[in-house]
């Protein structure tokens, strides 16, 4: 597991314990939490519990704000085979509400999400949906794009078809690393990006809205049966945390009022601009080692 996922583990589960009376929710986070900061630095682990309490102190400010209460419970959700069902009565789809910490208050409404996200420094993106899950919605090939790539690097440098012994033969190369990455890796986030574009573009503007609304800004109140907010923590002491409310702070009626203006950002990015104002950007990134790791795709602010 990579040490960026182990490391927002700790921080979503430690979010978690500050918003439960100082107490893991159940055995299981607390198990996790255990073993996620036995395979990362202590100081890692610090930096993640200073976000998370940046975070916590930014969530009870935005509560007394609002009125709504005072957290009474809180569970860790992004985990396999948990269920909102059990716990709040309901369903939530998962897909499409990014919480990873439910909440729940003494006030109204009962039950709040926080999706957590821990950085260094600046804002974290609103969503990281996989490549497939584009071309999926979409019907477009991106996947396809980055494959081709692969096969391109594979037969010029003799590398392994497994993507896990691909990635360890490029990293113990650095001169073959540096060359995928400015002759294969940049170039392809640059393809995958145009053909996105294209697909974008012929999309009818109904369309478009509902794409973006749902997939990437999870705003469409339809589907949003649990209210949540976004929480950033930065830093690494002193610690910060930024709050983003999709409720309140909504960007739908830009892309409504329109006319909706897709831009090229760089090299592997599209700006989306509604309305004369800018609404967030997507971005093609890998995981980890260009061509040897999982396509992702983040929304960041713009």
């Amino acid at each position: 597991m990579a040490s960026n996922t182990l490391g927002a583990d700790v921080n979503e589960i430690h979010l978690a314990y500050l918003l439960n009376g100082n107490s893991f929710p159940d055995s299981q986070s607390q198990q996790q939490i255990e073993r996620r900061s036995q395979a990362l630095s202590e100081q890692v682990v610090g930096w993640q519990k200073g976000r998370a309490e940046a975070m916590y102190r930014r969530f009870l400010s935005f509560l007394s704000d609002k009125n709504y209460g005072s957290p009474v419970a809180s569970y860790w959700t992004a985990r396999p085979g948990f269920s909102f069902n059990n716990i709040m009565g309901m369903n939530v789809d998962q897909r499409l509400n990014p919480t990873d910490v439910l909440v729940r208050l003494n006030g109204t409404p009962q039950w709040y999400g926080i999706s957590a996200k821990s950085t260094v420094s600046g804002s974290a993106g609103f969503k990281n949906p996989g490549v497939g899950t584009i071309d999926k919605y979409l019907g477009s090939n991106l996947k396809g794009i980055a494959a081709d790539y692969v096969n391109q690097i594979i037969e010029r440098f003799e590398l392994p078809t497994s993507a896990k012994a691909r990635k360890l033969a490029i990293n113990a190369d650095l001169s073959t690393k540096r060359t995928i990455m400015s002759e294969y890796g940049s170039p392809c986030l640059s393809a995958m990006r145009d053909s996105y574009m294209t697909v974008l573009n012929n999309l009818p503007t109904e369309r478009k809205i509902e794409f973006f609304a749902t997939e990437w800004m999870n705003e469409d109140p339809n589907i949003l049966r649990l209210p949540y907010v976004k929480i950033t923590g930065s830093g690494t002491d002193p610690y910060t945390a930024n709050l983003y409310d999709p409720i309140g702070s909504s960007k739908v009626r830009h892309l409504v009022a329109g006319p909706i203006v897709l831009e090229n950002v760089g090299v592997d990015a599209i700006g989306v601009r509604a309305n004369n104002t800018r609404i967030f950007k997507m971005r093609f990134k890998f995981e980890s080692t260009q061509l040897a790791s999982s396509l992702k795709m983040s929304g960041d602010p713009w």
